[in-house]
């Protein structure tokens, strides 16, 4: 059922939010949840063919020695990969050692076509960019050799997922080697790439003591683009990355170099579009739960959010990372909101309804009016309906020879059982007047053979008033008037009270025709006997002139049914 504020509701409540999560985005509140998300967008791509790690294993350590190596060791090692296309070194030569070993590494470094490493250690930011201050170098005698910042980016979150293209110009290990391959400079910014990440392990690796001790096949080394680094867990140069929690840090670098490469970058979705998303999915979302109902409206909705992370998974492919959390908390919240709000403003209009026409109707058709899916009008309206009076004969004198407590009983005892049968011939009670009642048909709810109904409950009341008995309530007779025709039915009354009733001349005639009735007798009028005259035995009588009316009206009192 649709509330009449639904609308503006669902609006308000998306601009609400809206405001809200573009707040909290300028804030970062969500940040690491974004980063976890996207995280799961990683499609695990397959390495380069042509890349191997060379690998600082446990089983180097045990063969080769304890760690650090001598440099004449690694004056052996390096010197039995001249075939490779390109060497990336992730192995410091900060210190100096034995004057020879140095010179020994030189003169092998010199000969290969590698790059060895650098690091930064202290750093500011100006201009919003990372700029390094302190500056790890290789020894002099190593001082010719090609050079590429090792530093890597680690969030927040323990997690890493990128490496600057360059600090202060100083192009990163995986730049250097890229421009060594490719013959050629790249552009760089000073700014952090991101890394699209293979699994780790994925590619071939192969033991610095097989190296060393020539247990490779020249088909390992030849043409190959190779990472020398650090993998023995012993070693501690391993990092979580998006693909999993323990990648060697010389995978890192080979990672990034795929990356460069391929130039398959990756950047995030800037704030600006972000807080577009956000707008653009609260819109939508608050105009699905205007416009359809909440069975329709949930599996749009997750539908809305599927294909949104599908969306996600391609522009992923094309190098864009989608925020995954605030469009996505956009639809979530508008939703939630909007329909918490829909239901505490219905249920306590539903609230306002059974106030007002729960003393009005029997339980059954107080239901069939909150389950509707249009509520009666709260207001006049024009209706055809049939209204019936009936009233107790002799009432007056009867209460004078009883006391007031006892008249209460009786009235209780005797309005109460004919309301019940209202209520089972699905009448509507408007209202008690002394020993008077008034009651409707075709009101609230549509009812066909409202006539029908009407009159069949008169009878009933009779009949159920002669069966009827209350010890210490004396028997009545009731005489009864019903009339057929249109009339104002609705609320009437002020601000500080309401009343559902009906007006006008149909309802005043029903009442004249209430006075002519005698003890039980029901007398119905013209337009209600030509509805009801095929299926009760009614009986012509003389016209009568009422009060209101210039001309006599014909009546006719009904006997029971066919």
């Amino acid at each position: 059922m649709k509330h009449k504020h639904a609308t503006r509701t669902a609006f308000l409540c998306a601009l609400f939010v809206s405001v809200i999560l573009i707040s909290l985005l300028y804030f970062n509140v969500f940040s690491t949840w974004q980063l976890k998300l996207s995280d799961s967008l990683y499609g695990r791509q397959d390495p380069m063919l042509n890349v191997a790690i060379v690998a600082i294993d446990d089983k180097s350590l045990q063969e080769i020695g304890r760690w650090p190596w001598s440099r004449a060791v690694w004056a052996d090692i390096l010197e039995k990969l001249s075939s490779a296309r390109v060497i990336g070194i992730d192995v410091a030569f900060f210190e100096n050692s034995t004057a020879q070993d140095d010179e020994k590494l030189g003169g092998v470094l010199r000969k290969l076509n590698a790059v060895i490493p650098k690091e930064y250690y202290g750093f500011e930011t100006e201009n919003g960019k990372l700029v390094g201050k302190d500056l790890l170098v290789p020894i002099p005698s190593l001082h010719d050799v090609s050079t590429g910042v090792v530093n890597v980016f680690t969030e927040s979150d323990s997690v890493t997922r990128a490496v600057p293209d360059s600090i202060n110009n100083n192009p990163s290990l995986s730049f250097a080697v890229a421009e060594k391959l490719l013959g050629t400079s790249i552009e760089k910014k000073n700014e952090k790439m991101l890394i699209r990440f293979t699994a780790p392990g994925a590619y071939p690796v192969i033991s610095a003591s097989d190296i060393l001790f020539d247990r490779v096949v020249p088909e390992q080394i030849n043409g190959k683009i190779l990472f020398v680094g650090a993998t023995a867990a012993d070693l501690h140069d391993s990092y979580t990355v998006p693909t999993g929690p323990h990648m060697a840090g010389v995978e890192v670098h080979a990672n990034a170099l795929q990356t460069a490469v391929s130039k398959r970058f990756l950047q995030r979705q800037q704030a600006g579009n972000i807080m577009l998303l956000i707008i653009i999915f609260a819109a939508l979302t608050a105009l699905i739960v205007d416009r359809l109902r909440l069975l329709l409206a949930i599996p749009l909705l997750a539908l809305l959010l599927a294909g949104y992370v599908v969306i996600a998974i391609m522009f992923f492919e094309k190098g864009l990372i989608l925020n995954l959390v605030y469009p996505i908390l956009g639809v979530l919240i508008t939703a939630t909101g909007s329909y918490t709000i829909l239901y505490t403003l219905e249920a306590a209009h539903k609230r306002q309804v059974v106030s007002i026409f729960g003393k009005y109707v029997s339980p059954d058709v107080a239901k069939v009016i909150l389950s509707s899916d249009k509520m009666p009008e709260l207001g006049g309206a024009e209706r055809h309906i049939t209204i019936l009076f009936a009233d107790i004969r002799g009432f007056t004198s009867l209460s004078e020879t009883l006391t007031p407590r006892e008249v209460i009983n009786m009235l209780n005892h005797y309005l109460g059982e004919m309301t019940e049968v209202i209520f089972k011939e699905k009448g509507t009670l408007d209202k008690y007047v002394g020993d008077c009642i008034m009651a409707l048909w075709n009101a609230p709810l549509d009812l066909g053979d409202h006539a029908y109904y009407a009159v069949k409950a008169a009878l009933g009341m009779q009949e159920v008033l002669k069966k009827s008995h209350k010890e210490g309530v004396p028997k009545v007779k009731v005489g009864i008037g019903l009339n057929t025709g249109d009339a104002i039915v609705g609320n009437m009354g002020s601000k500080l009270r309401l009343d559902y009733t009906a007006l006008g001349d149909s309802v005043n005639t029903a009442s004249r025709l209430c006075h002519e009735a005698k003890g039980d007798e029901v007398i119905i009028s013209e337009s209600t006997y030509q509805l009801v005259k095929d299926r009760f035995k009614v009986k012509k009588l003389e016209p009568v002139l009422v009060k209101g009316k210039k001309e006599p009206l014909q009546i006719y009192l009904v006997q029971g049914l066919r």
